[in-house]
């Protein structure tokens, strides 16, 4: 089974493990236009909010 996830947030990534999980045969991509994954706490803090 081959599974694309767009995004590499926390939701992304956590359901690309929870997948793996319930299907350890599956191929799962994960495209984010980001460098860094993992959403928000990836973010760059700005005037003191996340941007």
């Amino acid at each position: 089974m081959k599974i694309t996830v767009i995004g590499g947030g926390p939701g992304g990534l956590y359901f690309s493990i929870l997948v793996k999980k319930a299907v350890p045969t599956a191929q799962i991509d994960v495209f984010e236009h980001l460098k860094l994954k993992g959403g928000q706490p990836a973010a760059v803090r700005y005037k003191n909010n996340h941007l």
